[in-house]
């Protein structure tokens, strides 16, 4: 209401509330036009629409006339921001990467293959997994390591055979299916010349279930599962060759 408020607002300078108006719904439209491509229409690409929302709700807010009016639409605007806050830092990003990667250093064996679901885990989980030699993580990008300027999913660190696993990002459940059998398929190849038989999955919150369910399963059909150990926000299998 008060953003409805702010845009019809016929005392608002005219060329100002053109500006805000095309830097709101502008990179929205464009966004949404460009999901049906490509996963875009998700809430980091849209946070530069921010500043020119509060700004047209900060003229609804202005254009009120009673005291008590105002305060109550200011004390509905914190509440309504409570709860993406609260699932933003207590449940989103909540993801106990450090005692899952410390549980790992533990317990895994030379040459051992570490799968990440999903591959933007990746930092975080090598951060903490070869703390404190933080100079091992220089080539190390959102989605994988940089090789000649190219971004793999699949490479070596250390001993190990890191293995990051696609993300979603309303792609379908197929676009991650198709990712997994491919590179189970490779990982079998690699374990056929390999020392170890043991693979790791580090499962995070971010996959989905339906997607966790799926490479959880697809393991089990190949592998057999020795153990599961629960972390907030991220859970550890560990598997052998059968």
């Amino acid at each position: 209401a008060l953003l409805i408020i702010g845009l019809i607002d016929r005392y608002a300078h005219k060329r100002l509330k053109f500006l805000l108006i095309f830097w709101l719904f502008i990179p929205i439209a464009i966004a949404f036009v460009v999901s049906f491509f490509v996963p875009a229409y998700l809430i980091k690409h849209l946070i530069i629409v921010l500043p020119a929302y509060y700004l047209i709700v900060a003229f609804g807010i202005y254009r009120l006339k009673k005291n008590s009016i105002i305060f109550l639409s200011l004390f509905l605007l914190f509440l309504l921001a409570i709860y993406p806050m609260k699932r933003i830092y207590l449940e989103d990003y909540n993801i106990d990467w450090k005692q899952a990667a410390e549980f790992l250093r533990k317990n895994i064996g030379r040459n051992d293959i570490i799968l990440i679901s999903t591959t933007a885990e990746i930092n975080p989980f090598l951060y903490h997994f070869t703390f404190p030699n933080a100079s091992s993580l220089k080539d190390i990008d959102t989605y994988g390591k940089l090789y000649n300027r190219e971004i793999r999913s699949i490479f070596n660190q250390g001993n190990y055979l890191i293995v990051g696993l696609a993300q979603n990002q309303s792609r379908g459940i197929d676009f991650v299916r198709n990712d997994v059998e491919k590179k189970i398929k490779y990982i079998k190849d690699i374990l056929a010349n390999r020392k170890s038989d043991n693979i790791w999955l580090a499962i995070s919150r971010w996959t989905g279930a339906p997607e966790e369910e799926f490479i959880t399963g697809y393991l089990e059909n190949i592998f057999n599962k020795d153990i599961r150990v629960k972390f907030r926000g991220v859970t550890v299998y560990k598997y052998h060759k059968s």
